[in-house]
Order: structure tokens, then C-alpha cells, then sequence
């Protein structure tokens, strides 16, 4: 089986790849590595008032629902619910 199958074409002719991240603990396959917190959200079933966070060593960092991600195979990331901390 060919590699290309799984390679898509944007109106710009830019080629993307499938790209598989782990979501709180699962995996999930995006057909573009350029989503949004919201679409990542959407994608594992996370309510748009949790906050996500993607995994680095030593640190996390927030993203929000509207900043544009790049995605890169294997990153994780994760959720929490909202802060009832006033």
C-alpha cells in the first residue's frame, strides 16, 4: 500500500500528513497538523470550558480555545476541568 494515500492536498497545494496526538491518554488522528484548542477540544469529546494544555518536559503549556496550534506527531495533551478558585 502506497504512503500517498494518506497524504492530503489544501487549496494552496500544500501536502499534509496525518498526525496522531495523545489526548488525555488516548490517541486521535487529525488530517492537518494546523487546528485550533477549539478543534482539538472537539476532536476528544472535551467540554469547551475545560482547559487544555500541551505536555513538555518540565512545563505545560496552555492553549486556548482559539490559538492556532501546530500539531507534530506524538505530542500529548491533556484537560482539567474548570477552577471553582475565585
Amino acid at each position: 500500500m502506497s504512503d500517498q494515500l494518506d497524504v492530503r492536498t489544501d487549496h494552496e497545494g500544500t501536502e499534509h500528513r496525518p498526525v496522531t496526538v495523545i489526548i488525555n491518554g488516548a490517541k486521535f488522528v487529525f488530517m492537518t497538523d494546523d487546528v485550533t484548542g477549539r478543534q482539538i477540544k472537539e476532536k476528544a469529546g472535551i467540554p469547551q470550558d475545560y482547559s487544555l494544555y500541551l505536555r513538555h518536559p518540565g512545563d505545560n503549556e496552555p492553549i486556548s480555545n482559539d490559538e492556532r496550534v501546530e500539531l507534530h506527531e506524538g505530542e500529548h495533551f491533556f484537560s482539567r476541568p474548570p477552577s471553582n478558585v475565585s
